[in-house]
Formats: structure tokens, C-alpha cells, sequence
């Protein structure tokens, strides 16, 4: 379970809303215990881009590599 504004990652694409697997955001509501979360996207400039409900599994915890990976700009809400 992830706790409110936990920095997270996308472990899958979610077409649907247009976001891809690596992309990072934070944890801005809970669901269902857990089940499913509110995550909000920004852009290198901390704008929001998007506020998607994600399923659980799809979900892990953004990590130091995640955050390199991004580059300056892509690193989201944290």
C-alpha cells in the first residue's frame, strides 16, 4: 500500500489515459484500501498534466534509477 503523496512509477501503459510504464507521479487519494490510487502527472515545469486512477499493480515505488532515467524536467512530484 502506498501512503498520500508517495512518489510512484507506472509498471505498465495505461492507453486509456495516455500514460506510459516508467512514468512517475504522486499518490494524491486512496482507494479501497489500497486498491486503486489517484496519481497526478506534471511536466518538467510541475504542472499538472494529468490525474489518472490506477490500479494497484500497476503501481511501485519511484526509486533513485527511476529518477535518473527521467533526466532533468521528467522527474515528477518529488
Amino acid at each position: 500500500m502506498f501512503e498520500l503523496f508517495a512518489s510512484v512509477t507506472l509498471t505498465r501503459d495505461l492507453p486509456e489515459s495516455g500514460r506510459e510504464a516508467g512514468e512517475g507521479g504522486a499518490v494524491v487519494e486512496i482507494y479501497e484500501d489500497g486498491a486503486a490510487y489517484e496519481v497526478e502527472f506534471f511536466d518538467g515545469a510541475g504542472e499538472t498534466i494529468a490525474l489518472v486512477l490506477v490500479p494497484a499493480e500497476a503501481l511501485r515505488l519511484t526509486t533513485d534509477a527511476d529518477r535518473a532515467a527521467r533526466g532533468p524536467g521528467r522527474v515528477a512530484a518529488e
